[in-house]
């Protein structure tokens, strides 16, 4: 199996630019949750998407990722520490975090090891929010059904295990802590359709292809279908959001 980094580091760029953001008031919400608000800690932050639209909030906000070429890449704010190291083991003091956020990202840790690194570092009370987006989705229907089989087919093979937690919303995930019940929330994204094949041009399995075989599945794939295809400038995008928050 690849490493992270391995699978992230040649599209930070463009994962930077095409990701798509998460919602404001499901952030807002998240913040509502906790008693305090003096430190956040985003793991896997990437670009620091998360850390960066959360950092008025806080007084402090650590964001960690194993990925030298996504921090390389992050917005800055100088509330933000980055630091490269894994979220199973940092030298966050005890019981010192108020929020711990993770987007996009649990599915790649060691479940177990990083369960007991928030259960060392978040106070009592605390809140651990988690969340995950799936595939997108348009109000185009013959739009949907290329990208659902661009992605269920044609990328299948190259997509790492990790992605089944996905597809499966991270119910097979052990989450520690007591579950909190939880509005449902969206991304929701208008995009040309260059910034939508863009965005699919990040996801690792499109990368995955690219390394092993010199060709690219967006150009031989994706890019004719849609060609077939008569569009509107803008295309209204939305992706579920899986979110799981629990209180210490």
């Amino acid at each position: 199996m690849k490493k992270i980094h391995d699978l992230f580091t040649q599209q930070a760029a463009l994962y930077a630019q095409f990701r798509p953001n998460y919602p404001r008031e499901m952030l807002d919400w998240i913040v509502k949750q906790c008693y305090e608000h003096k430190s956040l800690w985003d793991c896997g932050t990437g670009t620091g998407q998360v850390a960066f639209a959360l950092a008025d909030k806080f007084d402090q906000v650590i964001a960690t990722d194993v990925n030298a070429a996504q921090l390389a890449h992050a917005s800055h704010h100088p509330k933000i520490i980055y630091k490269q190291t894994p979220s199973e083991q940092t030298d966050l003091p005890n019981k010192s975090i108020d929020l711990i956020t993770v987007a996009q990202a649990l599915h790649w840790f060691d479940h177990t090891r990083f369960n007991k690194e928030v259960k060392r570092v978040l106070k009592p009370r605390g809140i651990l929010a988690v969340w995950c987006y799936g595939l997108v989705r348009t109000n185009n229907s013959e739009l949907n059904q290329i990208i659902h089989t661009f992605y269920t087919e044609i990328t299948a093979p190259y997509w790492e295990p990790e992605r089944q937690y996905i597809d499966n919303k991270y119910e097979d995930i052990p989450i520690p802590f007591t579950k909190l019940k939880t509005p449902s929330f969206n991304i929701k994204k208008y995009l040309s359709k260059e910034d939508l094949i863009a965005y699919v041009s990040t996801w690792s399995a499109v990368n995955t292809f690219t390394k092993e075989t010199g060709l690219s599945l967006i150009d031989t794939e994706l890019k004719p279908q849609l060609e077939q295809l008569t569009l509107p400038k803008i295309i209204e995008c939305q992706w579920p959001i899986t979110l799981i928050v629990t209180r210490a």
